[in-house]
């Protein structure tokens, strides 16, 4: 319970920091709970548990998005910020600093991996939400004639 509150915050920080609208910033925190949460569901460090979070994020920010109508990104952005893993990073460019060349590129590679992940999450939520506005407005105008 306290680190859901404290991925809320530091999501309603990230969110000030990108200066998100006033009255999109609770939706903000509860988009980060939820990434965080459906990530740590599958483990928390994996790839897969990032595809997870950035799936619920978007799925979250394109929902919030309809109902306050604003773009999605206020909500998905500060979102996943909680599922970068910047500490993995940190380390990998410390091993490579260190000339430990075979752990920072092992590191590197999960922060890629966990990196790409996270995008592609988001890419499968924003493409399935153009195509389902598309197929919506499609079938509206086929009703009509």
């Amino acid at each position: 319970m306290l680190a859901a509150a404290a991925v809320f915050i530091a999501t309603l920080g990230y969110a000030v920091i990108l200066r998100i609208p006033r009255r999109a910033l609770w939706g903000a925190g509860l988009t980060g709970m939820l990434a965080w949460g459906a990530s740590q569901g599958l483990g928390g460090a994996s790839p897969l548990a990032a595809f997870a979070g950035a799936l619920a994020a978007g799925i979250a920010g394109e929902t919030l998005a309809r109902v306050c109508k604003l773009p999605a990104t206020v909500y998905s952005a500060p979102g996943v910020i909680v599922l970068v893993p910047g500490l993995s990073a940190y380390q990998a460019a410390l091993a490579f600093a260190r000339q430990d060349l075979a752990t920072g590129a092992s590191l590197a590679l999960h922060v890629l991996a966990v990196g790409g992940s996270i995008s592609g999450g988001l890419a499968v939520v924003v493409v399935a939400a153009r195509y389902w506005a598309v197929w919506k407005k499609r079938r509206r105008t086929e009703a009509t004639h």
